[in-house]
């Protein structure tokens, strides 16, 4: 078999949606979710510059003997439709609004496994976006790697070590060892560790 290699982080047309958000005034994020946390497939995070859509979902993937489910984000402008239907059928969390956004991180999380005999697979994905504001942070990210749910929770000082790996059926056997990583990018170019000031 080989190597089997999945890769869903964002493209740079999605990249590019997000750095629009820099310098742009929160507004708010919405979306279909329950009565207390915003857990959705679709949210929508709206500024006085531009909107942006993401959605998620999960594709089924090769892993050798077998194939599995494993979830990923896009991004993108948002359209008029969308926002109105995620303002509509879900509630508008409104949490920092008027802050000037700072700077946008991009979480990427990977996890690779190696059978014995040399085989392996790997998957890759832009798995959470954080938009720092002048006085807190909110947060979007995958809750499962298997899963095409997006949490959403807000705070006052980002540390990417206090953001949870996201879950996921893959571990480590008698016939398959797996590895984790996770890396964050900002897209204005600062040191992350200068992101949480």
């Amino acid at each position: 078999m080989g190597a089997l290699m999945r890769d869903t982080r964002f493209s740079d047309s999605a990249l590019e949606a997000l750095r629009q958000l820099i310098g742009a005034e929160y507004q708010f994020i919405a979306g279909p979710q329950n009565a207390v946390v915003l857990a959705s497939q679709e949210i929508v995070i709206s500024t006085s510059v531009v909107a942006v859509f993401f959605a998620s979902d999960a594709e089924e993937f090769d892993v050798g003997d077998d194939w599995d489910f494993f979830a990923h984000i896009t991004p993108a402008k948002a359209t008029n439709a969308q926002i109105a239907q995620a303002c509509s059928t879900g509630d508008i969390f409104r949490q920092f609004a008027g802050q000037v956004i700072q700077d946008v991180i991009v979480i990427t999380d990977s996890i690779r496994c190696e059978r014995k005999g040399g085989d392996s697979w790997s998957h890759v994905t832009d798995s959470g976006v954080v938009l720092v504001l002048q006085r807190g942070f909110v947060l979007l990210v995958l809750h499962s790697l298997h899963a095409e749910v997006m949490f959403v929770s807000f705070g006052t000082e980002f540390d990417l070590s206090q953001v949870p790996i996201f879950s996921s059926i893959y571990g480590d056997h008698e016939d398959q060892t797996c590895f984790r990583s996770r890396s964050a990018m900002s897209l204005a170019g600062r040191p992350i560790a200068d992101t949480a000031a």
